[in-house]
């Protein structure tokens, strides 16, 4: 489903999102992803076919491909050089051999073509290079209780996207719960309140 062009639009409109601001503690708002889904949509003609599960699907895709290669070159910026024309990194065969030496796993990256490379580490570069890109699911879930900038939608929104993509453990799942109790006192759900104990949960476990 995904075309190279398709990509090229996505990683376009994620670093128009994130110049704007709307990527908060390392995650696109609720916001960012109904503009990115909008202009996909209009650029592509599928209305009924693309939603924002499968665009964070693709990112997921994306990030792990970039992930590989920064760690890989992040360090290495003598004698390496990325081309956005052919979209690989170049060097000397004599640099290529040393690297190779030592990381056997870099040799596939002398014809392994990657897309928007600089538009991807000025977005999640810091990320990792901060150590930051790996956040546990249970991290992020206690960073969402604790935080005062996400917006409810958007918490529950990512949350919801974790468990489809089978993130969260029973760990995670009790302190989600914990974090919808806490929504749920300061008004900021459409919910009823009663219910909401987190013993209900732990009984399942049983």
């Amino acid at each position: 489903m995904w075309t190279h062009q398709m990509d090229d639009t996505l990683i376009d409109a994620l670093y128009n999102q994130h110049v704007e601001g709307n990527r908060v503690n390392q995650t696109f708002t609720t916001l960012a992803y109904d503009n990115i889904l909008k202009e996909l949509r209009e650029a592509f003609n599928m209305e009924m076919e693309l939603d924002k599960n499968k665009i964070r699907n693709r990112l997921k895709t994306i990030k792990e491909h970039f992930g590989e290669c920064y760690d890989l070159f992040k360090n290495r910026t003598s004698g390496f050089a990325w081309s956005p024309i052919t979209r690989t990194f170049n060097a000397e065969p004599e640099v290529w051999k040393e690297l190779i030496a030592v990381q056997p796993s870099a040799e596939k990256w002398m014809t392994t073509p990657i897309s928007n490379y600089d538009k991807l580490a000025e977005i999640f570069g810091k990320d990792r290079a901060n150590g930051e890109g790996a956040e546990t699911a249970k991290e992020k879930l206690r960073r969402w209780s604790n935080s005062t900038t996400d917006a409810p939608t958007d918490t529950i929104e990512s949350v919801d996207h974790m468990v489809s993509q089978n993130e969260a453990t029973w760990g995670t799942i009790l302190i989600l719960m914990r974090l919808i109790c806490h929504l749920l006192k300061m008004n900021l759900l459409p919910r009823k309140r009663e219910g909401c104990h987190v013993e209900n949960v732990q009984k399942l476990r049983k």
